[in-house]
């Protein structure tokens, strides 16, 4: 592993990739999103689960962060098909990737 900080990397493309555990699953069931994220100052990781809830994951105020991994969980009370959007954002801008969750029955 080495540093990784902008006065090593410049300016780095900013890049996303959400991935769900498991993607089915019943009600009341804990989901894992694990999250990669690198860009330029990156401050925040956010997810909107589908469902009227959200979570995030900033990057606790250190300038200069490049790359941000991890995981948030979240559980579903209602049957259906989610769709869920985490958005990455560094001082460039935001990305957005889709992930889709299955929820059945309890």
């Amino acid at each position: 592993a080495g540093c990784l900080d902008n006065s090593i990397t410049g300016v780095r493309p900013l890049t996303l990739t959400l991935t769900v555990e498991p993607a089915t699953a019943a009600v009341g069931d804990s989901i894992t999103f694990r999250y990669a994220a690198t860009g330029t100052d990156l401050f925040a990781i956010a997810l909107d689960y589908g469902d009227g809830q959200t979570g995030s994951v900033p990057s606790l105020g250190s300038p200069g962060v490049v790359e941000l991994t991890g995981f948030l969980k979240h559980a579903y009370t209602e049957a259906a098909t989610y769709v869920v959007t985490g958005t990455a954002n560094d001082n460039t801008g935001a990305l957005s990737q889709e992930v889709t969750v299955q929820i059945t029955g309890g």
